[in-house]
């Protein structure tokens, strides 16, 4: 079972983000993994700045201000160790492309989570949420935790969203990785086949209603056969339901305070679930969302 042996916490250093780096201490923590803390600093911003300074202070100001995100992150490493004593944060600055940076870090193990906050007016949020969404969700190597509550204690109630493809059970692994102990949930949301050409064959209400209960028998039986494959207790709940994929992902997660997706799949959304499907759940759910692949 794949596990995560290494968290990378991005943060901007702002408030909002740093409910981001206090769950992944927590996670850190709970699960034994070392903790590195990112900070990238854009130099582009710099740059046009230094055109309203004097040559010396233009000359010293990258250095000044990498200078003073070192002294705020290492604090902030200190105020982490302080509040969870197993954890030993490692910190890290660098200057680039948010974006590029964070891919570069997230690509030099397999075993790395990234984690980032998701409230606020963040850099790393419109990272997450805004247009380069996709970009690094579809790039990236390890798994994405978009943090959006405050880290209080352990996920205790997670639900995993399931489409049986080979990435449904990574999904189940990352979610008992990133917690253990907590209670699954699988969700699986059926998409009825060839349920409109039924209707245009003048199908009545009580064979199409038929087929949907065959379908939805069927999708419970696999979803019993994957729990088995995933290891799962017996007492995993299994959720099967009919409709859209958003609204009944988004309906079950009131129940859970963590949801787990995976990025690719074999269902009709297969070719676009980053860009609809993880991006509005992302948005729209007011819980952790971790984004498996």
């Amino acid at each position: 079972m794949p596990g995560f042996n290494h968290i990378i916490a991005a943060t901007d250093l702002s408030a909002p983000a740093h409910q981001a780096v206090e769950r992944a201490a927590l996670v850190s923590r709970d699960i034994a993994a070392s903790l590195e803390l990112l900070h990238v600093v854009n130099p582009a911003p710099l740059a046009r700045l230094g055109h309203f300074l004097s040559a010396a202070s233009a000359a010293s100001l990258p250095q000044r201000v990498l200078d003073e995100a070192s002294g705020r992150l290492e604090a902030l490493a200190r105020q982490l160790q302080v509040h969870h004593s197993a954890v030993t944060p490692m910190c890290r600055i660098v200057e680039g492309d948010l974006l590029a940076e964070l891919l570069d870090a997230t690509g030099e193990r397999e075993d790395s989570l990234l984690v980032c906050g998701a409230t606020g007016k963040s850099s790393v949020r419109h990272v997450l949420l805004g247009s380069t969404a996709e970009r690094l969700l579809n790039r990236t190597t390890c798994p994405v935790l978009v943090v959006k509550r405050p880290a209080i204690d352990a996920y205790r109630r997670v639900l995993v969203t399931v489409d049986f493809s080979t990435a449904s059970l990574q999904a189940i692994h990352h979610a008992r990785a990133i917690a253990p102990q907590a209670e699954l949930t699988l969700l699986h949301v059926v998409d009825v086949p060839f349920e409109g050409l039924l209707r245009l064959t003048d199908a009545d209400d009580e064979d199409i209603g038929h087929y949907r209960i065959i379908a939805k028998r069927e999708a419970t039986e696999r979803l019993q056969a994957l729990c088995e494959q995933a290891g799962l207790a017996a007492s995993t709940r299994l959720v099967v339901t009919r409709g859209e994929p958003i609204e009944s992902i988004l309906k079950q997660a009131r129940e859970c305070n963590l949801v787990v997706m995976g990025k690719h799949g074999e269902s009709r959304f297969h070719k676009w679930f980053v860009g609809k499907v993880t991006r509005q759940v992302l948005n729209a759910s007011r819980h952790d969302v971790l984004v498996s692949v």
